[in-house]
């Protein structure tokens, strides 16, 4: 394989001995591609890497028509050991310096992610790690070219790697394009900002250790912030997960219980309620569709009572002019209290958001939650077509 620009033509002739050596565009070393006739070394890489990970992803869900429903607990499980190796595969030594090239890998990612929440493409794309605890591709990949760094600058001087990795860094400081130059790229090319850059003057294990702690922090205060700062994602604000023996406190990745839910169309209709990914008019009259114009929240109004906002709480808990919304809301109220007799004394105390919240942070009641969302998507306020008022 011949590298560098201009490559000569016609290209000279290699010999070992007397055999002649044949030019080859692409090839594949410990299972890395390099290819010459692309822009980039491993353009070629990226991309069979991303059509063997689709197609897992896709394998992945054909097993349901033999299983059955795949939980996200197992199917988290499944991503990590058979999609996710190929979307991480190779990464340490070609930092994402170049966006364009690791946009098709994230995309296996969102949309298996997405599959298995059972949001559509409208969906926001924050809430598909922080309710599954899967990191964001980029943030993942990157993280482990940071733990190969640490490993080649605590090795003995006499190693290969070592010496290819500091001569990168000295390429670099000597103001030309290296490894560690892509590196840094790759750095400013994730989608927050980090506390400082790297500096290849103060390069140790423990430097560099620490450093990808702090871009781990900056992702999850960028994604908490992301969470808060969505009027969509209401639901999820200011929320805390149980810790055992210890008081409840903000996690920013993690599976959420919910999604523990048995019953399939329980689970859904609750995770479109929390995302925001479902049909009641507080999300989808925000939507300009079919000429009609996106209306502002406070005429979103329920198609019943054509008073209060049509929302996840009005619907579940407020609505009085629906007789089948009044009885849904009944059987769940009895279920919950005796599931979480803990919420009985705050019930008309709070707002209805705030016990809606209440009752989705309850680990005991979430079953029952989920059963009435699933009934008022059904029957009530949300039936499926949104109405302009």
């Amino acid at each position: 394989m011949v590298y560098g620009s201009p490559v000569p033509s016609p290209l000279p002739k290699f010999t070992v001995g007397s055999a002649t050596l044949s030019v080859s565009e692409k090839e594949k070393y410990v299972g890395v591609v390099f290819a010459m006739d692309t822009r980039m070394m491993f353009e070629k890489h990226y991309t069979a890497k991303e059509k063997t990970a689709r197609y897992y992803g896709h394998s992945i869900w054909a097993i349901e028509d033999r299983t059955g429903d795949l939980l996200p607990r197992h199917a988290k499980q499944l991503y990590m050991a058979r999609v996710d190796c190929h979307l991480i595969h190779g990464c340490e030594v070609m930092p994402d310096a170049t966006k364009s090239l690791l946009e098709p890998l994230v995309d296996v990612q969102v949309k298996f992610i997405r599959k298995m929440l059972h949001v559509g493409s409208r969906s926001m794309l924050v809430p598909l790690h922080t309710e599954t605890g899967i990191t964001p591709l980029q943030t993942r990949r990157f993280i482990l070219v940071l733990k190969f760094l640490k490993y080649t600058l605590g090795l003995q001087d006499k190693h290969l790697v070592r010496a290819a990795i500091m001569n990168s860094i000295v390429l670099h400081i000597s103001g030309r394009k290296s490894w560690f130059t892509d590196v840094l790229q790759a750095a400013r090319n994730l989608t927050y900002t980090l506390a400082y850059e790297l500096d290849p003057w103060s390069l140790t294990p423990d430097y560099v250790d620490e450093y990808s702690k702090m871009v781990f922090k900056c992702m999850e205060r960028w994604l908490q912030q992301q969470v808060d700062g969505s009027d969509k994602l209401y639901l999820l604000h200011g929320r805390k997960e149980p810790v055992k023996n210890k008081s409840p406190r903000t996690m920013t990745l993690t599976l959420r219980h919910y999604l523990d839910v048995k019953v399939k169309d329980h689970r859904k209709a609750l995770t479109w309620m929390l995302l925001s990914s479902h049909m009641l008019a507080i999300e989808r009259l925000r939507w300009r569709e079919l000429g009609r114009p996106r209306l502002g929240r406070e005429h979103r109004k329920c198609r019943f009572c054509k008073t209060g906002v049509e929302s996840p709480e009005h619907a579940m808990l407020g609505c009085t002019s629906s007789q089948a919304l009044v009885q849904v809301r009944r059987e769940m109220l009895v279920r919950v209290m005796r599931d979480e007799p803990a919420l009985a004394p705050v019930h008309g105390q709070l707002e209805d958001v705030e016990f809606l919240k209440k009752m989705v942070q309850s680990q005991k009641a979430i079953a029952s939650v989920a059963k009435s969302s699933s009934s008022t998507t059904t029957w009530g306020c949300s039936d499926g077509v949104a109405r302009s008022p």
